[in-house]
């Protein structure tokens, strides 16, 4: 039963990383559509850590939006499972109770946000601001 319960876990963690490969190619792709829109914003005033924090904050809210989202939901089949097969209440699955596991894989995913949105945002803060202005304009 422990293999199993290992493959799973595993699997959890596949699945995770790759969620952050989608992440990264997600705010890769919207830092392109938008660099001319943050270019501005530099040209405007704004510091280059500004417009760099602020593609962090994008990676760590949408990777704990996903992560709380993923939790929310396995709590949510445990309820119905539980209802449906009464040894999973045995077996100390609860949609009630949090384990302290969950809280690593909270914090895991929020790191996994980190660094999907690290290259990005290194990305936008090395832009020539000219060169980027005058391909948009």
């Amino acid at each position: 039963f422990g293999s199993i319960i290992e493959g799973a876990r595993l699997f959890g963690w596949l699945l995770a990383l790759s969620a952050g490969l989608s992440l990264f190619v997600a705010l890769w792709n919207a830092t392109r559509a938008r660099e001319g829109d943050l270019a501005l914003l530099r040209v405007m005033g704004a510091r280059p850590s500004t417009v760099f924090g602020t593609i962090l904050i994008e990676g760590l809210l949408i990777a704990a939006i996903g992560a709380l989202g993923g939790i929310a939901a396995a709590h949510g089949l445990i309820a119905l499972a539980s209802a449906s097969f009464p040894t999973l209440d045995e077996l100390g699955l609860s949609a009630m109770r949090f384990l302290p596991g969950e809280g690593v894989i909270l914090i895991a995913a929020l790191a996994i946000g980190l660094v999907a949105a690290l290259i990005p945002a290194i990305r936008i803060f090395r832009v020539d601001l000219a060169t980027t202005l005058a391909r948009y304009s």
